[in-house]
């Protein structure tokens, strides 16, 4: 923020906690509310209290009505001219230099004939007043962030020449750090304005800060090292409680800083650090060339003293402390010397007034034909990529690199040009961007127009379309960053980068003759979320100039942004509706715009965000992504150099990918896959630093990984590139939530691989359990992290049930998790069926271990209703749902109760979840546990059971032969075992040989598999009852004991249930060395 008034008057306006308003000098009692305030019925701004006042102006709080943020609003008092060119020289000054410890300048304006500017409200105080309360540390790190902020501003040309305590206003935030932001650059030096009122040799500052030449008036020597001082003067100030040089009056004060060393600042602090002495002492040094060369580097040396790092200044030589001496002595004419420097400057710029009128009127001619010039040329430009956009679709490259090479052209005439021919000339170039649709380049472009000092109407349409365009793009990114917290958190930061310029721009646009001012309108309207208005103004703006099939892209880009807020709303139907309009308009412009890639691009993106409506409602999008597909490759034929289609493409082929799959379309996921990662690789190849293309190709290689898995290939080297790929999307944004998730994924899946091939995933899942957790912490509301930590629990407590372990700790994680996860998002389906899967596992251990399972399981059921109620077609819910049926009728069976109604709704559920998901394989292992159970009734009731059991080796053969995976042979042997006690003697061998064939398969995936081992002893020990030779037979049992006892190491708990049939196997092996000694 910047100054109430003058140098005499109150300073920096801030919201402060105590109610008080800080000044230069000293605390004003709180903010007046007492007296009427101004402007009453305002459409712009609601005045809420006045800050403070001075000679030169005053300063209210106020609330901006349109985006509804606080505000200072600063207003100056009287229409001096002076002072109101110097307002307005701290708004365009201020403005320019973009850094978190600047204030930031909104707008400037004018009411009721009083020029305003509206300011970021700062809550906190002035340094002069925070100081007393701050430790020496604290001190040294608010100096190094000014100094690092002071030096943003330099290298944009910006000196502020005012730098002192009171215009720096510090405030305190999390963990208790003091956040500083630097204010008043009422008296800057901006190169794009030059020095202003400064002319006129008045003394502008505040004398206990200024450097010598400033105090001297000496303008053409005043630079960064002038700040640098005023930096060590703060400094000096804040260590010791006195400025540098004290005095009765000011002329006194300038005489001392032009003539006299600063006294050692360890006189009045004996206890400071040497190092934070000579810091100080090289910054207020007479001569500029042996003070810090720039703000930077006295930020830097701040920072080495922080981390306790030698600093680089050295104290003064004994010859440099003999010439201050020396320098001492002349001290004799200071405050004259300062008037006879403005009276001299006063008869030069007299003599030289009339050569300064007639040069000026022959620069206006010159610079009125230049702007001419320019305007025809950008006007070419544009007509004729609107022509190449109007012809039928084809590759405009061609077409864009003559308009590259006119601009080039135009830019290399801009060395023999004057500021203001170099400022249209990047005015015409930032117009060319735009046109091409390079919005950053065009931004670029603009930006240094304006820095030279090019203010016209035209030049603030241009770059409010610029602005504009980054912030649309900016927030469609950051919805593919996080959820919706993160993403409006982000999109606050974008608001006020890109949003807020972009308005005040188009607002200053509006004396404009366009084509159509309904446009304009509706831009305005449109970036201001007032989509009635903004749809309005694009049908007028279609009506008046039918030509510009801008306007019915605008109109198209309304309904996109207001179906996508239903969308997130959870209001489908609407946004069903919005997102046809939407498209409907988008094809209307492109009738006309028939190879303007921009336009393809965005009916892209409306038929992708279709594609996500109908997935939320679990409905088919076969047909949207079929048009979100032919959209992308209509826009890459029009504009093959550009990235956005391609990573729409790679993110359009991830959705139908997983439709392919869920659908169990094995035939069709190789082609997807290899598009997927080919439009991945072109999108990076053409955005090396987007960090979205970067996750869309990661995401590629991670279901290439799943998919080669799945047919029995090697993964690791497509999951380590997606690692890589995700790794430097987290460089280009570090805490980037999707990123870290899916290498949560990729390491969840890894584990899951490991196990698949008897290795313990244990590491692997704590990796992604890590991952997932940061992920959380980078977006607390981000629902898959949450989500996923449900999954990563769930699998190391069915790893530890394996074992016998409880995995009651496993399972309190993931349900918690999953209540974080429904507390943002109740209807999340997914989470409510991970959730009931850790319940499930809790009462398999619970009926394992002899425990009632009822609890779990109706706790499960309910989970599974809710996630049912949301999505009827989730295959995945519907398995969990069979498995309840499952565990509840062995339960029953042990119970000596009746499982029949329990497995009807099992098999019931199971059929559900065949039609959800086709290529579950899950589902059919499922099927044959549900099968043999229905089998184990059947033979309690006296009934067949053979067919039963043929049915459950039909699931189970299925299961192999769609995932060939441990668990998959491992059932398919269980049922063997089964069927070789169900069949006579002889399919009884074949049945046992077939059994331990799939046992050595999963057993060769996993050595420490207990329920192979389990099965596999129960297989030995029907080969050595059997009728084959007696060593055979004898082998059998031997080799079932080992087995069995394997199975009672690795899972203590089988004990339980299947001691019994262990014990078998001694008796039998008595009776069989017994038949063998009689037949010795």
């Amino acid at each position: 923020m910047a100054n109430v008034a003058d140098d005499q008057a109150p300073r920096g306006p801030r919201a402060d906690a105590a109610g008080e308003t800080a000044t230069m000098d000293g605390v004003l009692p709180a903010p007046d509310r007492s007296r009427v305030l101004p402007f009453p019925d305002w459409e712009r701004y609601e005045l809420l209290e006045r800050l403070g006042q001075g000679g030169m102006g005053e300063v209210f709080r106020a609330r901006d009505r349109r985006l509804g943020r606080m505000v200072a609003l600063k207003f100056i008092r009287d229409a001096n001219t002076a002072r109101a060119e110097r307002f307005l020289q701290e708004a365009r000054t201020q403005v320019r230099v973009d850094h978190p410890h600047v204030c930031k300048v909104f707008e400037v304006g004018e009411v009721g004939g009083r020029p305003y500017i509206a300011m970021q409200l700062v809550s906190g105080q002035g340094l002069d007043l925070a100081a007393p309360a701050m430790s020496l540390s604290e001190k040294v790190q608010v100096m190094r962030d000014v100094a690092a902020a002071v030096h943003e501003a330099h290298r944009l040309g910006v000196i502020h020449r005012d730098l002192k305590p009171s215009n720096i206003l510090v405030e305190r935030h999390e963990g208790g750090r003091y956040f500083p932001v630097v204010v008043d650059f009422g008296v800057a030096f901006d190169d794009a304005h030059g020095h202003g009122l400064t002319h006129t040799g008045a003394l502008l500052g505040t004398p206990a800060y200024m450097a010598p030449e400033q105090a001297r008036g000496d303008l053409a020597h005043l630079d960064r090292r002038t700040d640098v001082y005023s930096l060590g003067a703060t400094l000096y100030e804040l260590l010791t409680g006195v400025t540098p040089f004290t005095a009765a009056t000011a002329a006194e004060v300038v005489a001392k800083v032009l003539h006299e060393e600063p006294p050692s600042p360890r006189a009045h602090a004996p206890d400071l650090p040497g190092d934070l002495e000579t810091l100080v002492l090289k910054c207020l040094h007479k001569e500029p060339e042996q003070r810090y060369a720039s703000a930077r580097a006295l930020a830097e040396d701040l920072g080495r003293y922080l981390d306790g790092e030698p600093i680089l200044a050295r104290r003064p030589s004994l010859l440099d402390r003999w010439r201050r001496r020396a320098r001492k002595h002349r001290a004799l004419v200071a405050v004259s010397a300062l008037s006879l420097a403005s009276i001299l400057v006063l008869s030069v710029l007299g003599a030289h007034s009339w050569l300064e009128a007639r040069r000026t009127r022959a620069q206006l001619a010159t610079r009125a034909r230049l702007a001419e010039q320019v305007g025809q040329q950008v006007k070419e430009i544009e007509w004729f990529l609107r022509t190449a956009h109007a012809l039928p679709l084809h590759d405009t490259q061609r077409e864009q690199q003559l308009v590259r090479e006119r601009m080039a052209r135009i830019a290399e005439k801009a060395r023999e040009l004057d500021e203001y021919g170099k400022a249209l000339t990047h005015y015409a170039l930032g117009r060319g961007h735009l046109a091409m649709q390079e919005f950053e380049q065009a931004h670029a472009e603009l930006s240094r127009a304006r820095g030279l000092g090019l203010d016209s109407p035209e030049l603030h349409y241009a770059l409010g379309q610029a602005l504009g365009a980054k912030y649309r793009q900016g927030v469609e990114d950051m919805r593919r960053g996080g959820d919706k917290a993160w993403v409006a958190k982000r999109k606050q930061a974008l608001e006020q980068e890109y949003l807020v310029p972009a308005l005040q721009s188009l607002e200053r646009s509006r004396a404009l003759e366009l084509e159509s001012p309904h446009y304009l309108e509706g831009l305005i309207a449109f970036y201001r979320k007032d989509y009635d208005a903004a749809a309005r103004a694009a049908a007028r703006a279609t009506v008046s100039a039918p030509w510009m099939y801008e306007a019915r892209r605008l109109a198209g880009d309304v309904a996109l942004a207001r179906a996508v807020e239903q969308r997130e709303r959870g209001e489908y139907d609407a946004a069903r509706s919005g997102l046809e309009e939407a498209a409907t308009l988008y094809t209307q412009a492109l009738e006309a715009g028939r190879s303007d890639a921009s336009s393809y691009e965005a009916l892209a993106q409306t038929w992708l965000e279709r594609v996500d409506v109908e997935l939320d409602q679990g409905r088919p999008a076969r047909d949207a992504l079929e048009r979100t597909l032919a959209a992308t490759a209509q826009a890459a034929r029009a504009a093959p150099h550009r990235s956005m289609s391609y990573r729409q493409r790679a993110y359009a082929l991830m959705r139908q990918y997983k439709v392919e799959n869920n659908r169990g379309a094995v035939d069709a996921l190789e082609p997807i896959l290899k598009d997927w990662i080919d439009s991945g690789l072109r999108a990076v190849a053409r955005a090396p630093n987007d960090v979205y293309a970067h996750d869309a190709l990661a995401i590629g290689y991670y279901w290439r990984g799943l998919y080669e898995w799945r047919h029995q290939r090697d993964p690791r080297p497509s999951w380590n590139e997606a690692i890589a790929r995700l790794e430097r999307a987290l460089q280009l944004q570090p805490d980037y939530p999707w990123a870290l998730n899916d290498l949560g994924l990729i390491h969840f899946n890894k584990g899951n691989h490991l196990r698949e091939h008897g290795e313990d995933p244990r590491p692997a899942f704590t990796e992604a359990a890590r991952y997932f957790e940061q992920a959380a912490r980078a977006d607390p509301q981000y629902l898959y992290a949450w989500a996923n930590q449900v999954h990563v629990h769930n699998a190391m407590a069915d790893f530890g049930l394996g074992r016998g372990l409880d995995p009651e700790a496993h399972v309190r994680r993931s349900i918690e998790a999953g209540e974080r996860s429904l507390a943002i998002n109740a209807n999340a389906s997914p989470t409510l069926g991970g959730m009931a899967a850790a319940e499930l596992m809790r009462a398999q251990y619970l009926l394992d271990a002899g425990g009632d399972v009822r609890p779990p399981l109706e706790r499960a059921r309910q989970q599974l209703e809710r996630a049912l109620r949301i999505n009827p077609t989730d295959g995945r819910s519907h398995l969990h749902v069979a498995e309840a049926h499952h565990l509840a009728a062995l339960q029953a069976m042990r119970d000596g109760g009746n499982p029949a109604a329990e497995l009807e709704a099992g098999r019931e559920a199971l059929e559900r979840a065949y039609q959800g998901a086709p290529g579950c394989v899950d589902c059919r292992v499922v099927g044959a546990r549900v099968a043999l159970a229905e089998a184990e009734w059947a033979g309690r009731q006296g009934r067949p059971s053979l067919p039963l059991l043929q049915r459950a080796r039909a699931e189970a053969q299925r299961a192999v032969d769609m995932v060939p995976y441990f668990e998959a042979h491992q059932e398919l042997a269980r049922v063997y075992w089964r069927l070789a006690r169900a069949l006579p003697p002889g399919g009884a061998s074949t049945a046992v040989a077939s059994g331990l064939e799939q046992v050595e398969r999963a057993l060769k995936l996993d050595a420490n598999l207990a329920q192979a081992h389990l099965i596999r002893g129960g297989l030995l020990l029907m080969r050595a009852r059997g009728t084959e030779g007696l060593a055979t037979r004898q082998e059998a049992a031997l080799q079932a004991r080992a087995a069995f006892a394997r199975a009672f190491e690795l899972n203590p708990l089988l004990r339980r249930r299947h001691q019994e049939l262990a014990d078998e196997v001694e008796p039998l092996l008595a009776r069989l060395a017994a038949s063998r000694q009689g037949l010795d």
